[in-house]
């Protein structure tokens, strides 16, 4: 709980710069949640709803949206709806005091306020916490001072931290709720503030396959390689890519690049066992799956779930056993 030591005018000038921070941020997005985006976003997580009506981050999530869009009303019932089904109680109360901030209800959004759990929420890991902002809340720390406020150009530096937060949230977010189109727009917003980023691509790539996008997958996972070539991700997912596309010559290719690099990675040797075996080359399928046996793939992987090993899975364990004796 918030030590009654603390008044509830820090408490107000927190909640003043955080609230500054968010307004910032959606004013250097160039889109918003509006019109047929958000009526289709919003279709997609009641059907989620649906689908799984106890479900506090969909509901969480529902509630931001209708927060972004000022029906307080809605997303205050919604946040109160979450609050009751969360394992991140000490988040969603977070999130329920700034529902009645942004509604104007000042006395409850302290009275909720004064109720965060502050070690839960950190253990939480809240996405949208500055501890150096929050920590003055603490009662460990009542006595410091608010810090000074910022320059013009600090201001615009923080709200772009806090928009490239907000998309790398949001992006997770709609990937766990399967809105992929919402995924992919995130990862393609978050580019034009950082161009040529390896793992905003890679993760854009990801998003494509969830998609179903394979194409454009592989051009995101290519281009994340380009511009850093020891990204090791990239190169297992281009591979699976290529493998998806029936691609297995080109498949082989950047997997047996990427075991070079990043040597006994089990799961790249799967993966390339399985695409040799695409091309009935058995005898460099063995000799994969053996190495990836030798680096302890079954300790990861049931291998006698994945269907492709079966016809060579004695073999390779036969071949493991006799080079351990």
């Amino acid at each position: 709980m918030i030590s009654a030591l603390v008044s509830d005018e820090k408490i107000l000038a927190y909640m003043e710069t955080i609230h500054e921070i968010i307004r910032d941020g959606n004013l250097i997005r160039d889109e918003y949640l509006e019109g047929e985006k958000w009526e289709k976003l919003e279709q997609q997580t009641l059907l989620r709803l649906q689908e799984c009506p106890g479900d506090a981050f969909t509901i969480d999530a529902l509630a931001h949206h209708y927060l972004n869009r000022n029906q307080y009303t809605e997303a205050i019932t919604l946040y109160k709806q979450a609050l009751r089904a969360s394992s991140q109680p000490a988040t969603i109360q977070h999130h329920l005091a700034f529902g009645y901030y942004h509604q104007g209800d000042l006395k409850r959004a302290l009275e909720e306020f004064r109720k965060i759990d502050l070690e839960q929420l950190k253990r939480e890991g809240n996405y949208y916490i500055d501890w150096h902002e929050f920590d003055y809340l603490d009662e460990e720390y009542y006595v410091e001072v608010i810090p000074p406020p910022l320059s013009d150009e600090e201001q615009f530096e923080e709200a772009l931290q806090f928009t490239m937060k907000t998309l790398i949230h949001n992006a997770n977010m709609y990937a766990k709720m399967g809105l992929y189109d919402f995924t992919i727009e995130c990862y393609q917003e978050l580019l034009q503030l950082m161009p040529k980023a390896p793992c905003v691509l890679n993760m854009l790539g990801v998003a494509f396959m969830g998609a179903e996008k394979h194409r454009e997958a592989k051009k995101a996972f290519s281009e994340a390689i380009r511009y850093n070539p020891g990204l090791e991700q990239a190169y297992l997912n281009l591979g699976i890519t290529h493998s998806i596309l029936q691609e297995y010559e080109l498949a082989i290719g950047v997997l047996k690049k990427a075991n070079i690099r990043f040597p006994n990675n089990h799961e790249t040797l799967l993966d390339l066992t399985v695409a040799y075996l695409k091309l009935n080359h058995q005898q460099k399928a063995i000799d994969c799956l053996v190495q990836a046996l030798q680096t302890g793939a079954e300790q990861h992987y049931d291998l006698k779930t994945i269907p492709e090993l079966q016809p060579i899975l004695k073999i390779a364990y036969e071949k493991v056993k006799c080079k351990s004796n």
